[in-house]
């Protein structure tokens, strides 16, 4: 925990930080604003609370060993003056924002990675290594962050700090490893057992509210959290977005309007344009430079949130369908692969968004960030393929970096105006599919199942990402594939769209794309100007990779202007 330090001093806010002493201190900043205190009774340690769980069980009577079981995105705190220690436990999947940084005798925490930085704790030094990462995944990997210095709090671990030495040891709360390891249970068995926790999650998820929000698209995952509250006779509204003309909206209208519920549609029209370059710089300060993909349709939609005591979303669904895990999908090819194999095959995937975007980098930049990534991701699949096969290697790394870390600011997005649950999160729920077998998990059963035992009105509606019914055979699937194309090569149909357009968002938006970059350019000096202009050329004849190198471009320099040492002042 060694970190770049200021050379000014820190000064303590007692009103708002919360302090821990023995020979030495912890202090977490404006602690006294993130976390409720819950005391205890008679000898009890103090626990404080940040964030929530939706489990009936007293923070102030919780057993840490329990933690990894919560529903919920949390940090939990306690405080054991008899024995001078602290002790810290996060929820299972890391969900809630947490940071330490060192300094001298002080370790300071924080949910807030930049506050380091505004309190003097840390110099503005960027970690190369965890910005190579972020060329290559959207986000560090393990417990880097984007500062030199400070570090984050893994999911499902617990942390305990002696308060006279600021020695601490950890230990896991929750271990995904032992359930993949032994992924022997047929979904058959269990299909029935996955469909009641899942209804048992979204109950839970729901509990004394009265109206719930559900972000609806046209797929499948989203609309069985629509199934599950209706199954239960709960009331709903929903919202949706993307682009205009696109199946994804006009399926969600009509699963609405088929169930009779209130539905908002907020399409990615000129008004979104307007307000794009707003959105990213609010999504790019959220995420704390923590994560790089786009938030900026998420937060279009949740500026328009107008009702709802909870919002709903479908994250975490990809555990139950692996062939379909961002970045780290399982196919036929990963299966045969073992040892750094199965690391290199991976690597081809990052590397299409690595090499352009480091190439943009100026010259001085791209030498410190050399492919340090690639080694980071070599590292972490020898350390997992110890204990698994490669199925369970990539479950593992989507856990660990997609989930824990691009859903993970995500849901902090969301959480910016509403309260926000992921129902295919729920623990027992998890931790049921991670035993089911790899090639039951491929075939993507549970969803089809789910909804023909929940609502078969839903289970018949197409799935706007293929134009077929849910379940569909792959012949009839790539027939729609192959008209889609055709229809949109020769008439323009928007019909098949993803809800991302980068090209025509960054071609039409005002200030133009070349001027914003040309004034990040001039404020941080970061960029290889030739490589811009060729990007922006092919974002301008709709080459959608480079447009997606822009923007990330350009999310990068809003964060690095937020800060003022240069990135390259070593």
């Amino acid at each position: 925990m060694q970190s770049a330090v200021s050379t000014s001093a820190y000064h303590a806010n007692p009103a708002s930080d919360l302090v821990f002493a023995g020979r030495c201190e912890v202090v977490v900043i404006d602690g006294r604003h993130d976390f409720v205190a819950h005391p205890g009774t008679g000898e009890t340690p103090e626990t404080y609370l940040a964030g929530s769980y939706a489990n009936a069980v007293d923070p102030s009577q919780l057993k840490f060993e329990q933690a990894g079981d919560l529903f919920g995105h949390f940090v939990l705190l306690r405080h054991s003056k008899g024995t001078h220690s602290l002790s810290i436990a996060t929820d299972r999947f890391g969900m809630f924002p947490f940071y330490w940084a060192r300094r001298a005798d002080r370790l300071f925490l924080s949910t807030n990675l930049s506050t380091f930085v505004k309190r003097g704790i840390l110099d503005r030094q960027v970690d190369v290594a965890g910005l190579s990462d972020i060329l290559a995944f959207n986000v560090p990997t393990d417990q880097r962050t984007p500062w030199l210095g400070a570090t984050s709090f893994a999911g499902g671990t617990a942390v305990t700090i002696n308060l006279d030495t600021l020695d601490h040891h950890s230990r896991r709360l929750w271990k995904p490893i032992d359930l993949l390891r032994n992924a022997d249970t047929s979904f058959d068995s269990v299909k029935d057992q996955l469909v009641e926790v899942f209804l048992e999650g979204t109950a839970l998820a729901s509990r004394g509210r009265s109206n719930v929000a559900i972000t609806l698209s046209g797929g499948a995952d989203s609309r069985c959290l629509l199934a599950a509250l209706l199954h239960a006779g709960h009331k709903a509204v929903t919202y949706s977005t993307g682009v205009p003309g696109s199946r994804a909206l006009d399926y969600a209208r009509q699963m609405a309007e088929l169930c009779r519920v209130p539905h908002h549609s907020h399409p990615l029209d000129g008004a979104f344009l307007k307000a794009y370059p707003a959105l990213l710089q609010q999504s790019v300060l959220l995420n704390d430079g923590m994560s790089f993909s786009s938030e900026v349709e998420a937060s279009w939609l949740r500026d328009h949130v107008a009702s709802g005591d909870v919002l709903l979303h479908g994250a975490f669904a990809e555990l139950f369908k692996i062939g379909q895990m961002h970045s780290f999908h399982y196919d036929a090819r990963s299966a045969r692969l073992s040892g750094n194999a199965l690391a290199d095959n991976l690597w081809k995937r990052f590397s299409v968004q690595y090499a352009p975007r480091r190439n943009a980098f100026c010259a001085a930049l791209r030498e410190q960030l050399d492919e340090q990534a690639r080694q980071h991701l070599e590292d972490k699949v020898n350390r997992y393929q110890a204990d698994l096969d490669a199925d369970g290697v990539l479950q593992m790394l989507y856990i660990d970096e997609h989930l824990g870390k691009v859903a993970k600011y995500s849901r902090v997005v969301w959480a910016h105006r509403i309260p926000v649950y992921f129902p295919f999160a729920y623990p027992p729920l998890v931790d049921l599919m991670l035993r089911v077998r790899t090639k039951d998990k491929i075939e993507e059963r549970f969803v089809t199942y789910l909804l023909k035992r929940t609502n078969r009105l839903l289970a018949r509606f197409p799935d706007s990402n293929t134009g077929a019914p849910i379940g569909a055979s792959y012949l009839r699937r790539e027939a729609i594939h192959v008209v889609d194309w055709l229809q949109a090569r020769l008439f323009g149909s928007k019909a098949s769209a993803d809800h991302q357009d980068f090209a025509s968002w960054l071609s039409h938006m005002q200030p133009p794309i070349e001027q914003v970059l040309a004034e990040l350019q001039s404020a941080t000096g970061l960029f290889e100007s030739s490589q811009v202009d060729v990007l922006i050329d092919r974002c301008r004849t709709g080459d959608q990779l480079a447009a997606w190198t822009l923007n990330f471009l350009w999310a990068w320099g809003l964060w690095r202007t937020a800060s003022a040492r240069p990135l390259l002042a070593q």
